[in-house]
């Protein structure tokens, strides 16, 4: 980098530190307006710092170091009231309003593979199945998505069923094939684009994990842990949620807390119209 570039690069930094350590400047530089942006998409949990303001290393700094001097730290319960920035983990829901110990509703999907199936057909095929939801464009789906083959894996040898689910609509098969590949997937992949899997279990989140028995009775429904959530991020889990759950299940023993709000985007649903367009092209 030239000189020239290295003092403009320097200015443009210390601008945004500024601009995010007092009151606006009159006229805002790229770098000051990044970090305002940044600082926004944290609050709206929309993305983490080192994802929105990639191009303004100075701006994402700023905006991750104000983050973490308003979060409370982990071990603290969070605020019922207070900044923005509140650790939020995993939040209790009644079981009998979300489905628990009651069959699920069939539902109908193709996976990557051109393969169909149904989930009370895939239930009755195993001891346990797990359906996981995804999401390529969701920054918690991000997070767990490296080790979710590590996670599901051993399940596999012990009976259980493993499908993970996009009902994101901008998600490909050509993506999803691509990612899993990355993250070196070896389970059953599949888009819900008409979301009728969404449906039959009652999705919310794109983190949303599902545990059914082998009557298709829903067991369990909730987050993977509790190690990511609404501005929170912890070194390692504190409770693993659904493997204690499957752990239960497969000993024939009650799960202790079988229904959580998960984490992650919400899911919404748009209705596409069909046509002769290829979703490998897209």
């Amino acid at each position: 980098m030239s000189p020239p570039a290295r003092a403009a690069l320097c200015l443009l930094a210390s601008l945004c530190l500024a601009g995010c350590a007092s009151e606006p400047v009159s006229e805002p530089t790229r770098a000051s307006q990044a970090c305002v942006t940044c600082e926004k998409n944290w609050a709206l949990c929309e993305c983490q710092p080192e994802e929105c303001c990639a191009e303004e290393s100075q701006a994402c700094d700023c905006c991750a170091g104000r983050a973490s001097k308003a979060a409370p730290k982990p071990s603290e319960a969070p605020a019922e009231s207070g900044p923005s920035y509140v650790n939020k983990g995993p939040e209790a829901l009644d079981p009998a309003e979300v489905g628990i110990g009651a069959v699920v509703a069939d539902a109908h999907f193709v996976d990557l593979n051109g393969e169909t199936g149904s989930l009370r057909a895939l239930a009755s095929r195993a001891e346990a199945t797990v359906v996981l939801f995804t999401g390529l464009g969701c920054p918690v789906t991000k997070a767990y998505a490296p080790g979710l083959e590590a996670l599901t894996r051993p399940w596999r040898k012990r009976g259980v069923k493993v499908l993970v689910v996009s009902p994101a609509i901008l998600d490909t098969p050509a993506k999803l094939r691509a990612w899993g590949k990355r993250h070196g997937w070896t389970f059953r992949v599949a888009l819900d684009r008409a979301f009728a899997v969404t449906a039959a279990l009652g999705g919310r989140r794109t983190a949303d994990a599902f545990l059914l028995d082998r009557e298709a009775k829903l067991r369990y429904r909730g987050p993977i842990d509790d190690q990511y959530g609404i501005n929170l991020r912890l070194p390692k889990p504190r409770h693993h949620l659904l493997k204690d759950a499957v752990d239960a299940l497969l000993a024939g023993e009650e799960i202790a807390t079988p229904a959580l709000e998960a984490p992650g985007c919400k899911i919404t649903r748009v209705e596409f119209e069909d046509d002769d367009e290829s979703d490998e092209d897209r």
